[in-house]
């Protein structure tokens, strides 16, 4: 998670630190602002990652103790008799 955290911020400070030197804003006031964007990306990702591993910690719990019934197959319809000169074909058995 720590690898995961590290890469978002990083690549906060870098989109932030982008966007600023595009709008031709002073370098002093682009790295501050992608300073608190990169603090502010990697406890974004932080708040999600721990959040998803709780939910997911908790499915695991919540699995149901009996097996999930196999589905129903469907009956297969018989197939239709072809059709000869306009009638169908009579089916002798």
């Amino acid at each position: 998670m720590r690898y995961l955290v590290s890469i978002v911020g990083m690549f906060g400070f870098m989109l932030v630190l982008a966007v600023g030197l595009l709008l031709e804003k002073p370098l002093p006031l682009s790295l501050v602002t992608a300073l608190v964007a990169a603090v502010g990306f990697a406890l974004l990702c932080q708040w999600w990652t721990q959040l998803v591993l709780m939910s997911y910690r908790q499915a695991i719990q919540t699995v149901p103790a009996q097996p999930v019934a196999a589905p129903a197959v469907p009956a297969v319809a018989e197939p239709r008799t072809p059709l000869v000169a306009g009638r169908r074909a009579s089916r002798r058995k």
